[in-house]
């Protein structure tokens, strides 16, 4: 086989990989908030809106531990196909054994004081699992295409093609609110647990990096810059208001009966995968600012149209806003790093953020979306348009803040260096 061959052969696999690992996590990352927070009465588990928002947590917990755990795991000992094996065949058991919790924990039998504390430790270990296997995936992705730079994207784009896939098929298909979630995830997570034997063999490092360059600590030196410094202050702040919608969309657009909500939902990702395509196109004709802008104001008309409470400015607007905002700030955020930063900090600068913001970024969003939910919570009824405020506040101070004070770099770093794929799962 040619080299060329091999490369398509390697970049099919690792996109189907892609696609079976997300589509696990649209599986049961959109629908299951709905169902945790909904009442003993209409079924559900009858959790307070800040226990829902803690068994969320775990997926920032996970991004904190695992990837100290990988420098041990796939650096030092085993090859990456294997890992993923494992890890995933790991992550099925785990969610079966949350669905057999679930089984005899909602509805009249419902008893969330028991039911929270082995909820949250199962979630825990399936989310260090869970981020560990992403971040296990992707450096297979980024040392076994032939280009990565050029093809990685593409080859993680069939990742959001996965989510939509299984969020439609729990939607149509099975209870979105019920053990159904899991029961389809963990199918997912089955099938890539058997397709990785025919993963391109990836061999361990044979080392493992260290833990301040775990960490990106090398690049806080990049602090010195006066715009690195705004860049890194609003996307923590975005990051902490992104988990309002990250939570509490489906609770939300339940409470406006939208039909098929999960599938509805998944129009953010349709959107998401246009502007990807499109993303290049905006960097070059108006830059990195105007276009991180765009995507922070897109943020704003998500919430704005989240505080009307009209289900038909939901979808209309804030749907597709949220495609929008994640990949002309989230994701064009990767590339105003490439650009800042020299090649020797670029992968530090890249991990230094993703371990901040997608850390205690993310943590301090769960914690203080579910606590503002429960403040606005009188007798089972939630005052929406209020709750959605507080993160269009947040994101209109962040805008107004990056507006004035950010300044893109007029020269760009030289163009090789290693680029670090984001290894935080995907956002709702």
């Amino acid at each position: 086989m040619s080299v060329e061959s091999n490369s398509q052969s390697h970049a099919i696999k690792l996109a189907f990989m892609m696609f079976l690992q997300y589509g696990a996590l649209g599986a049961w990352v959109v629908p299951l908030s709905g169902w945790l927070n909904k009442s003993a009465a209409q079924g559900g588990w009858g959790f307070s809106s800040l226990q829902t928002a803690m068994i969320y947590a775990t997926l920032a917990i996970g991004g904190l531990v695992s990837p100290f755990i990988t420098g041990i795991l796939a650096d030092r000992y085993f090859s990456s196909e294997k890992l993923v094996r494992w890890l995933q065949l790991l992550m099925g058991v785990l969610l079966l054994a949350a669905a057999k919790i679930t089984l005899t924990a909602t509805g009249e039998n419902a008893d969330p004081a028991r039911v929270f504390p082995l909820l949250f430790w199962v979630f825990l270990a399936y989310s260090i699992v869970c981020v560990l296997a992403i971040t296990v995936a992707n450096s297979m992705a980024m040392r076994s295409l032939r280009e990565p730079q050029k093809s990685f994207g593409l080859v993680r784009l069939f990742g959001t093609v996965g989510w939509i896939v299984a969020s439609l098929i729990v939607e149509l298909c099975f209870v979105p609110q019920s053990t159904d979630l899991f029961v389809v995830a963990a199918v997912f997570h089955f099938a890539l647990a058997l397709f990785a034997c025919w993963l391109p063999h990836t061999p361990p490092k044979g080392k493992g990096r260290p833990i301040r360059e775990v960490m990106g600590l090398p690049a806080i030196k990049l602090f010195s810059d006066p715009s690195f410094v705004v860049f890194a202050v609003v996307a923590f702040t975005t990051q902490i208001m992104q988990q309002f919608y990250t939570v509490f969309s489906t609770p939300f657009v339940l409470h406006l009966d939208m039909p098929r909500a999960g599938a509805m939902l998944s129009i953010a990702q349709v959107v998401e995968i246009g502007c990807m395509a499109t993303m290049t196109m905006f960097v070059a004709k108006f830059g990195l600012k105007a276009t991180m802008v765009l995507g922070i104001a897109a943020w704003l008309i998500r919430n704005s149209a989240m505080m009307t409470g009209n289900l038909w400015m939901v979808i209309v607007f804030a749907l597709p806003m949220h495609g929008i905002s994640y990949t002309f700030f989230t994701i064009v955020a990767s590339l105003y790093i490439d650009k800042e930063a020299p090649p020797h900090l670029r992968a530090g600068a890249q991990s230094l953020l993703t371990f901040v913001s997608g850390g205690p970024g993310t943590l301090i969003g769960f914690f203080l979306s579910g606590y503002v939910k429960d403040v606005l919570t009188k007798n089972g009824i939630t005052d929406w348009q209020t709750f959605w405020l507080v993160p269009l506040i947040g994101c209109s101070c962040a805008m107004l803040f990056f507006l004035v004070f950010f300044h893109e770099p007029r020269e760009p770093q030289p163009e090789s260096g290693e680029h670090t794929p984001d290894l935080q799962p995907e956002s709702p």
